[in-house]
């Protein structure tokens, strides 16, 4: 993956449930180049996964220095894998943009060149990008806000099992 997003000119568009990444992950997030990059996920209003969540939003503000992200908050929660470049790169898989895909499950992701199937991709995340909102705009459900904030701190130790 980071050998095809480094070829990447203009964005790159990730989406992934929940982003929890450790300090490599993060040191390549912000060594994309020229290249924008943007993350689509859950909001902690939709998100079913407490846990998920929880080590996501431990790592959210580390994550926003040297990328965007857009949380989604339509109906139900995403669960798509896929990756976007430059408009004609995409890939698609069960890699979650998590420490245990990247090193202890066998997550894989299929890269593919097609400017059709980019443009098929790019419009479906289009219409998951019109509801969803930067971090700091998206409204917290109470219930989900303190079940996270407890969470949060008992995940902490174990971010990279998340």
């Amino acid at each position: 993956m980071r050998d095809c997003s480094n070829s990447a000119r203009e964005r790159i568009v990730i989406q992934s449930p929940y982003i929890i990444i450790n300090g490599a992950m993060r040191k390549y997030a912000a060594d994309t180049g020229e290249a924008e990059l943007l993350f689509l996920t859950n909001s902690q209003a939709v998100s079913p996964n407490y846990f998920a969540m929880s080590g996501y939003l431990n790592h959210r503000k580390r994550l926003l220095r040297s990328s965007d992200i857009l949380e989604y908050k339509g109906h139900g929660s995403l669960h798509g894998k896929t990756i976007l470049m430059d408009g004609k790169i995409l890939g698609i898989g069960t890699f979650n943009m998590d420490p245990r895909s990247s090193f202890l499950s066998t997550e894989t992701m299929v890269f593919i060149e097609s400017e059709n199937l980019a443009t098929q991709l790019e419009e479906i995340l289009g219409t998951y990008m019109e509801f969803s909102l930067p971090p700091s705009s998206t409204q917290h459900v109470p219930f989900m806000k303190w079940i996270t904030t407890l969470v949060r701190l008992i995940v902490a130790p174990f971010h990279y099992m998340l």
